[in-house]
């Protein structure tokens, strides 16, 4: 994943020592991904291919077997079958500009959790004024009128 913010994962929390980036994997990326999903809780991916059945499988059965959680991204992760959970940001807002000027301080978003048993959402500061993600607790859902 060339964009990933390094330095804004670790303004969020991720300690910087415990990230293992692998640059441009090539052909083999599913081999390099199989050797991480072996020995680290959490892989994040953005396949730089539609994905072949048998590489889903098999890095599917390995991540169940090693507990590691396979985390999705791009437009061919999209097409990773036997997904059990996507999240997508529905809708935006960022806080901290007025009038044409000021620095960005905080983005609210409302974060979409689809998945086999339903689909939720719920308001997150991505991140908030303070730095962290946090969930939203002092919005209140708009009256619904009966009538």
């Amino acid at each position: 994943m060339p964009d990933f913010g390094v330095l804004a994962a670790a303004g969020m929390g991720a300690e910087p020592e415990r990230l293992l980036l692998v640059d441009e994997p090539g052909e083999r990326w599913p081999d390099v991904v199989a050797a991480l999903v072996e020995a680290v809780d959490l892989v994040l991916l953005r396949p730089p291919a539609v994905p072949s059945g048998a590489a889903v499988r098999r890095l599917s059965a390995l991540a169940r077997r090693h507990g590691c959680v396979l985390a999705l991204s791009g437009p061919y992760g999209r097409q990773w079958p036997g997904v059990q959970l996507r999240l997508r940001v529905a809708e935006a807002e960022w806080a901290g500009v007025g009038d044409g000027h000021g620095l960005l301080s905080a983005r609210l978003a409302r974060v979409v959790a689809e998945g086999r048993g339903g689909g939720r959402s719920a308001w997150v500061w991505l991140p908030g004024p303070d730095g962290t993600v946090t969930a939203e607790t002092t919005m209140r859902p708009a009256l619904e009128v009966v009538g």
